[in-house]
């Protein structure tokens, strides 16, 4: 079978920084909704004194007339910019706006000087697994990283870059250029392995090759936004004797 094609980017989809206090008072109220009353991470509300400063610039994402996520960024010194606080409503996240917000980030970081965007955020790839049905615990969530619910006892932990350093003396492999490995996942049927798929393509993934049928086992996959693989397969019956 062939691989799903991409969606194109939604046209009624816009990113840009807040202009206005009812615009910053969006950004505020997207950035509550998701890291006070969602994911319990503050209590009362997420500000901080960094949203009080005039160097630090609040982007909103629109979908349609409705601002759906907020990202912030500010200047650190010396050609270095931080991103944090970035944040999508669940009825949004079966699209690729984090992604968005998290480009149009490091694109403003750059049109102001910056040459180097350290990120504190909760990856696009949050959104994107929720996009595919995954859910997340909440009480090993933050902005450094994420811990995403694949079955009773099974969790896969989705870190920031600069956090994930801080667990191995060794150099963290580019995966977009480098596989370091291959995740598989056990679906109930062959619907549910092109259904994830398609999903996947839809939320910004990409599909690195074709779908295998070998008969008694049926494989697909995805690449996430981080460029990591995931393999999908269904076991429709024994594999051959040999």
């Amino acid at each position: 079978m062939s691989s799903p094609v991409a969606a194109p980017p939604r046209p009624d989809v816009l990113v840009r920084l807040a202009a206005s206090e009812r615009q910053r008072a969006a950004h505020f109220a997207v950035r509550r909704a998701v890291f006070v009353d969602e994911q319990q991470l503050f209590a009362g509300d997420d500000r901080d004194e960094r949203d009080a400063r005039v160097t630090t610039l609040h982007a909103i994402g629109v979908i349609g007339a409705s601002v759906a996520g907020a990202v912030r960024l500010y200047p650190l010194g010396g050609g270095e910019w931080k991103g944090d606080r970035l944040a999508v409503l669940p009825a949004a996240r079966h699209g690729a706006l984090g992604a968005r917000l998290v480009r149009f980030a490091v694109a403003t970081a750059g049109e102001r000087g910056g040459g180097r965007m350290v990120a504190m955020i909760q990856l696009p790839n949050v959104a994107f697994f929720e996009g595919l049905g995954f859910s997340f615990n909440p009480q090993f969530t933050n902005d450094q990283g994420a811990c995403m619910v694949i079955g009773d006892n099974i969790h896969a932990m989705l870190l920031d870059r600069e956090f994930f350093k801080t667990f191995t003396h060794k150099q963290i492999a580019d995966s977009r250029s480098h596989t370091e490995a291959l995740i598989c996942i056990s679906c109930d049927s062959r619907g549910e392995v092109d259904g994830l798929v398609k999903k996947a393509v839809a939320g910004g993934g990409k599909v690195p090759r074709a779908s295998q049928d070998h008969g008694f086992m049926y494989i697909h996959g995805f690449e996430d936004l981080d460029g990591h693989t995931w393999e999908l397969a269904h076991m429709a019956g024994d594999p051959p004797a040999r």
